[in-house]
């Protein structure tokens, strides 16, 4: 099958074109490389195709119609909540203007679906109900949960105008390697390189906020599974489990054996105190869980940070 994914150097990204090519797809990774690394994608070099080009570009249309892919996966986006909330202008040009580019260039090919990736940490803001279920009313704190939102009602009208299949998943906070330890976004990856060069890591608050941390291979593996024609609608994907910032710079240290103290700044106004999300619905249709506790995964994080 002939597949597009947007962001497929980045994190994530970069990973399901792993696990794509894998499977024997034509692959066409579309990405500006701002934040995305050819060197994520690497080892899949001579199965994939590659354009470099940012997804707010009225050139995207003609390369959609050159690979004519019949699945896309929207990936690519402005990751963080800091960042949105510094420069909400950027983050609502990427994240609401480049994917409705993307959304209006499928629907020229005609693509059989399209899979985009959404939030469910950003989304339902201070829920009252947690685990949190999709039908929790979305109250967004932030300008990255905002844009997010927006996009996924862009491509809920572009299926009742156009007729354009879709599924959306909306991921908790995800994990893994490959993972930006120098970035914005992603505090296990920041956190666990700061404590292997013995650096304290800085913490919002008091450090008692959680999310629910779900690892990438588990991520991947719904993306695939969300492929099928059968599946629609969107779905959560998480572990259902909380931890607290301060439980991860604990874990972190034991499996480094490091004792790391911890700095304390301001809470950052927009940023959820509490997020952990019920994935039941993506259990019963689309038979998929996550499969990787946070000791587990925080484990292969070290390691591949120990390994570069």
């Amino acid at each position: 099958m002939k597949i597009v994914v947007t962001g497929g150097a980045g994190f994530i990204g970069s990973h399901l074109v792993d696990a794509l090519t894998k499977l024997g797809h034509r692959v066409l990774v579309i990405d500006s490389l701002v934040h995305g690394k050819l060197s994520n994608i690497a080892a899949s070099l001579s199965k994939y195709d590659f354009k470099k080009i940012d997804i707010c570009s009225p050139k995207l249309e003609r390369i959609f119609k050159t690979f004519k892919p019949q699945i896309v996966f929207h990936l690519a986006a402005q990751t963080s909540v800091p960042v949105s909330l510094k420069n909400p202008s950027l983050d609502s040009a990427v994240n609401i203007g480049g994917s409705v580019n993307v959304f209006q260039s499928a629907l020229k090919v005609k693509v059989n679906k399209v899979i985009f990736t959404s939030t469910g940490g950003a989304l339902y803001g201070e829920a009252l109900v947690r685990p949190t279920p999709e039908t929790y009313p979305a109250t967004p704190l932030s300008p990255y949960g905002i844009a997010k939102l927006a996009a996924e009602n862009y491509l809920r009208y572009f299926n009742l105008t156009h007729k354009l299949k879709h599924t959306i998943l909306r991921f908790s906070n995800v994990y893994g390697p490959r993972q930006d330890p120098r970035g914005e976004a992603g505090v296990i990856a920041i956190f666990a390189d700061k404590i292997l060069r013995n650096e304290s890591p800085s913490i919002n608050g008091t450090g008692q906020q959680t999310r629910d941390y779900v690892y990438v291979g588990d991520v991947v593996t719904a993306l695939i599974k969300s492929m099928s024609p059968k599946v629609a609608g969107f779905y959560n994907i998480a572990t259902q489990k909380e931890t607290s910032v301060i439980e991860l710079v604990t874990k972190i240290n034991k499996l480094s054996k490091k004792n790391i103290t911890p700095l304390h700044r301001p809470v950052i106004k927009g940023e959820v105190y509490r997020s952990v999300l019920n994935s039941n619905k993506a259990k019963k249709n689309l038979g998929w869980k996550a499969r990787v506790n946070i000791d587990q995964g925080l484990k292969l994080v070290i390691q591949s940070l120990k390994d570069k």
